[in-house]
């Protein structure tokens, strides 16, 4: 039972067991004047989530208008972004605020991998040094992500 619920059934219950004072008036008074605060307080709390997801679907969308992915391995990038976004506002306008972060987050990712591409093309251009500067970099990262994941899961499976 949650804090609030059981605030206000204490509250009522003591108010019962005061039932013929003016204390008893003033705490019932009290009690429901406080959970209209909460509630209120909540429910703001929950228009402002949904007013900041809705922001950032319209600044992603117009992030894309103003820079479409244009790399030709990617032919149908932007209209998958658009996709994610247009079912993130779907959500979003249905109550399904967990939903609606989830599709936004998807939009987010593909587009930042899908101009992560277009950079990436425009830096190794036919040019094979400066493809394999890029995939010796890409190695070494991948090298040092491993071993930190070999060494945490080594030392994660000593603590058993």
């Amino acid at each position: 039972m949650s804090f609030i619920s059981t605030w206000v059934i204490s509250s009522w219950v003591l108010g019962r067991a005061l039932k013929s004072s003016h204390y008893a008036h003033v705490l019932r008074s009290t009690t429901l004047a406080l959970t209209f605060l909460l509630v209120s307080a909540l429910a703001a709390s929950a228009q402002d989530a949904s007013s900041q997801i809705k922001s950032e679907i319209e600044r992603l969308r117009q992030s894309l208008k103003d820079k479409p992915v244009s790399s030709p391995d990617l032919p149908h990038a932007n209209s998958i972004i658009g996709d994610a976004l247009s079912s993130a506002g779907s959500a979003l306008a249905t109550g399904h605020l967990y939903l609606s972060l989830e599709r936004l987050g998807q939009a987010e990712d593909f587009m930042q991998g899908a101009r992560s591409v277009d950079e990436k093309t425009e830096a190794i251009k036919d040019s094979l040094p400066a493809f394999e500067a890029e995939w010796n970099k890409a190695n070494l990262q991948l090298t040092a992500l491993d071993k930190s994941a070999r060494a945490r899961a080594g030392r994660d499976s000593s603590a058993f």
